[in-house]
């Protein structure tokens, strides 16, 4: 087999094990249960809130460290967090405890779209791109179904107890955190921080170094500049640095002046706002 296809199917199997979470469905009904005791106001007034607002920092910093860490810790990182999502709800959890749960929840939102960023490192060839993106969304669209299904299921037998639901989320994400411990690591150079972000100097930048050279070094004869042609000038550094956030800035103008992406990026943020609103109405 292809070390492709390979590496689809792995991630694919991830994604669907990291969606394998039945408490989501019925999160709101066991924060307000006799386990935990909240009001809806609590749900949707301070537990929701610490979720949305810590995301949005934390995948600021994902962004960061991605390319930096080449993002198979992070994966690994997702399906921790998971698992401590998870483990704060078991029994009868305090209100801190729903608080730590909530940042945790935050954090696997955040480190959620990592494990894209690592098919692409570990696939070179950009044909296959479209397939392997398909494969692992159709796995994380499929496991999102078995997880409903499963939730529903559970709770029907067990006459509305989600008491049992966070161990079977716990099961979900530790599987799927074993899986991604055994992902191949990725040992070549990516991204803003690895690349080699130097810009060539011009000739005259050569002969302004050159220039400095001379007039701070007392052996060289005064004025010696003058005798020197640029185009000949051979000074050392013949690179200067450019900043991994200057190579963000241009990668961002870069795919932002692309229509298409402009387009997609605008609908993913419409659709994902539309759904979180859908769900604070749902819960009051």
């Amino acid at each position: 087999m292809e070390k492709w296809k390979k590496i689809t199917i792995m991630v694919t199997a991830f994604t669907f094990f990291l969606q394998i979470r039945p408490l989501d469905s019925f999160l709101t009904a066991y924060l307000t249960g006799p386990n935990v005791n909240a009001t809806l106001n609590e749900v949707t007034d301070v537990f929701t809130p610490i979720k949305l607002y810590t995301s949005v920092v934390s995948t600021f910093l994902v962004f960061l460290l991605a390319d930096y860490l080449r993002y198979k810790p992070l994966v690994v990182f997702n399906g921790m967090v998971g698992m401590a999502t998870y483990l704060c709800l078991i029994g009868k959890p305090s209100i801190f405890s729903v608080k730590l749960s909530e940042v945790f929840g935050s954090l696997v939102l955040s480190c959620e779209w990592t494990y894209y960023g690592y098919l692409f490192a570990r696939i070179k060839d950009k044909n296959h791109y479209q397939i392997a993106t398909g494969c692992v969304k159709a796995g994380a669209l499929s496991g999102q179904f078995i997880s409903g299904l499963f939730g529903q299921l559970v709770t029907y037998l067990n006459n509305s107890d989600y008491n049992t639901l966070p161990y079977y989320s716990i099961i979900g994400v530790t599987i799927a955190t074993a899986l991604a411990i055994m992902f191949p690591p990725i040992k070549r150079k990516i991204g803003y921080f690895h690349a080699d972000n130097t810009l060539p100097i011009t000739v005259d930048e050569k002969a302004n170094l050159f220039s400095k050279h001379v007039i701070c070094n007392s052996d060289l004869p005064k004025y010696s500049t003058f005798a020197v042609k640029k185009e000949n000038v051979d000074c050392k550094p013949a690179t200067k640095i450019k900043s991994p956030f200057a190579c963000i800035y241009e990668n961002f103008k870069n795919s932002y002046a692309n229509p298409v992406i402009l387009r997609w990026s605008l609908w993913h943020v419409l659709g994902l706002t539309g759904y979180i609103q859908v769900r604070i109405v749902h819960a009051i």
